[in-house]
């Protein structure tokens, strides 16, 4: 099995899905050493909605999130098994 990390973008008044962006790993390191997850998640596995400061810190990384601020839009993190 194959875990895929992805964070997730929504339309704040719709609800909607607006785009998926693939994390690589390394990008994914920045998440681990910037959330603290819950007691019984230490993998990260569970949805994690994505402050200012972390996309800060991700924009670096992945610029296309500068696109998308956090007023209109709700921006997760989750883990998904990949096929």
């Amino acid at each position: 099995m194959k875990i895929g990390r992805y964070i997730f973008i929504f339309n704040k008044p719709k609800g909607n899905l607006v785009k998926e962006i693939e994390i690589t790993y390394l990008q994914f390191l920045i998440f681990k050493d910037n959330l603290i997850p819950l007691s019984d998640d230490p993998n990260l596995y569970r949805p994690y909605r994505l402050n200012t400061q972390l996309c800060k810190l991700l924009y670096k990384e992945i610029p296309e999130l500068q696109l998308y601020p956090q007023t209109e839009y709700d921006i997760y993190s989750e883990a998904c098994t990949l096929s």
